[in-house]
């Protein structure tokens, strides 16, 4: 289940942008309807989440961000080679960050393992 998924230094995020799926106590008393309690870590896991802006806000590139990841943790043993450049687009705005890594993160947990 995933608990955190992170990116920097990709299409329009210059800077390291987040979802977490850690439950807020906001809304408390929606408790059995979308939170997965999770014994094990002690966590409240959202089981959806929405995002949400307007139009040109980000939403779509880091949709963008989460297929690039998962593609690469796919298909890189088959795609690529040692040595081989990761083919994704950096923020192009900065003559900085064009240069820089781009970064991925996911936290999840799978059969009481934290990854």
């Amino acid at each position: 289940m995933l608990i955190k998924f992170g990116v920097a230094n990709f299409k329009t995020f210059r800077d390291k942008v987040e979802l977490s799926m850690v439950a807020s106590n906001y809304d408390r008393y929606r408790e059995n309807s979308n939170i997965l309690p999770d014994e094990y870590f002690g966590h409240r896991l959202l089981t959806s989440a929405v995002l949400y802006g307007a139009n040109a806000s980000g939403k779509s590139k880091f949709v963008d961000a989460f297929q690039a990841m998962r593609n690469f943790v796919l298909f890189s043993s088959r795609d690529t080679q040692v040595g081989d450049l990761i083919p994704v687009e950096p923020f192009l705005l900065n003559d900085l960050s064009k240069n820089n890594p781009t970064e991925f993160e996911i936290i999840f947990l799978y059969k009481n393992e934290m990854f």
